[in-house]
């Protein structure tokens, strides 16, 4: 808990205009815009959680932390985090994989519909990282509240999709076995499933394959 609570404010500190927290070749906490992370960089693996949230914020960012000794062999594929001000415009191009933190809140924000949409236009695999005990698994009546929800939160943001669109890649999404992952955990057990994540993202995860045009 005292990790998480550190790196939020930090990140709140250094982080106040929107810009993404990435860890570079030294493996320093810098920032840099979307645009310029993206074309720099090239990174293959990102974080996308509802960063208006302390909880999901945190889980993200300790994630990422316990991620970086695991996966520093190749710079570029070191997770990155989708900052909160993020468009569907700034999704990277050479992002092949998202870890997505799982709470009660995670389908009724901006950042996490549109990104998810944008994930499954170009074909990404997409790890549910549940960091929440009382998280609701995606259930047919479940699914139909979020494609109502999302509804609004796409027309609101003028977008060409729909809320049962968004409801079709979430339960594709839940296709694939969910990793528990809590920051209110003790620190052992947050490596342990770190080292899970790590091994899931270098292999067994399939491409959403959502056709949103059907």
């Amino acid at each position: 808990k005292e990790l998480a609570e550190t790196l939020v404010r930090q990140q709140r500190t250094k982080n106040h205009d929107g810009a993404r927290l990435c860890l570079g070749n030294a493996f320093m906490g810098r920032l840099s815009s979307t645009a310029a992370q993206a074309s720099a960089h090239k990174f293959s693996n990102y974080i996308l959680a509802n960063m208006s949230n302390w909880e999901s914020a945190s889980t993200a960012l300790v994630l990422q932390r316990l991620l970086l000794p695991l996966m520093s062999a190749d710079p570029s594929e070191i997770p990155q985090i989708f900052a909160h001000n993020d468009t569907d415009d700034d999704f990277p191009a050479s992002c092949q994989r998202v870890c997505l933190i799982c709470d009660n809140s995670v389908f009724r924000s901006r950042l996490t519909v549109g990104m998810l949409l944008q994930a499954a236009n170009v074909d990404v695999a997409v790890l549910p990282i549940v960091s929440e005990v009382s998280f609701r698994f995606p259930t047919p009546q479940y699914l139909r509240e979020i494609a109502a929800s999302a509804d609004d939160t796409l027309k609101q943001a003028g977008s060409p999709y729909s809320g049962s669109q968004f409801a079709r890649v979430v339960n594709r999404i839940f296709k694939e076995i969910a990793v528990e992952f809590n920051p209110q955990d003790a620190e052992s057990a947050l490596l342990l499933r770190a080292q899970v994540v790590s091994s899931r993202l270098h292999g067994g995860l399939r491409k959403l394959g959502v056709d949103l045009a059907a």
